[in-house]
């Protein structure tokens, strides 16, 4: 398969998620599991920015317990 035509399958497959009738928690979940899947990555995260401040709102590879619990400042990263 060629580099386009498995970045359209991914996008196709994003948007399909987007679309759906998941409840958005769940849309976040399934983009993470997307997009780590496909780059082959341990972790693969979602933050929003949320009053301020960066909140994880979607992880593969993280606690799930951290998921609404961890919080960044604008500019700060994970050791």
């Amino acid at each position: 398969m060629s580099a386009a035509a498995a970045a359209r399958q991914i996008l196709n497959q994003l948007h399909e998620v987007m679309a759906s009738r998941l409840h958005p928690q769940g849309k976040l979940d399934r983009v993470v599991e997307i997009i780590g899947e496909t780059l082959d990555s341990e972790v693969c995260s979602i933050y929003l920015l949320r009053e301020g401040m960066l909140e994880l709102f979607a992880t593969r590879g993280l606690e799930q317990s951290a998921v609404h619990v961890t919080r960044l400042a604008v500019g700060e990263g994970l050791n």
